[in-house]
């Protein structure tokens, strides 16, 4: 069974709206759900009762994450060396953070 044939076809939509709302846009679940007119609370729900839905939001949620990163490693590969310092101390801070001393 698809997810699509688990919901009614309004909360069908407003489970695309956020899901779109945070991987292309990078809300939060609460602002996504703002903008698709959907009590936070009421997604919270939805997400306990079908963890189908929270697997989902869930993903979107590193899909967002995951293109940020990419963009930002290849600038810091490619053409910004104060980038690739930030990038290093954020990702590896035991490795590369440098104490003012």
């Amino acid at each position: 069974m698809q997810i699509e044939e688990q919901f009614s076809e309004e909360v069908f939509k407003v489970i695309k709206k956020v899901a779109y709302e945070i991987s292309v846009i990078g809300l939060s679940e609460r602002e996504a759900c703002l903008i698709a007119n959907y009590s936070p609370e009421k997604f919270a729900e939805l997400k306990t009762r079908y963890p189908i839905v929270s697997q989902l939001i869930e993903m979107k949620d590193l899909e967002y994450k995951r293109g940020l990163l990419k963009n930002i490693s290849n600038k810091a590969r490619t053409s910004d060396d104060k980038l690739a310092q930030w990038l290093l101390e954020a990702r590896y801070p035991e490795e590369y953070i440098v104490t003012g001393k």
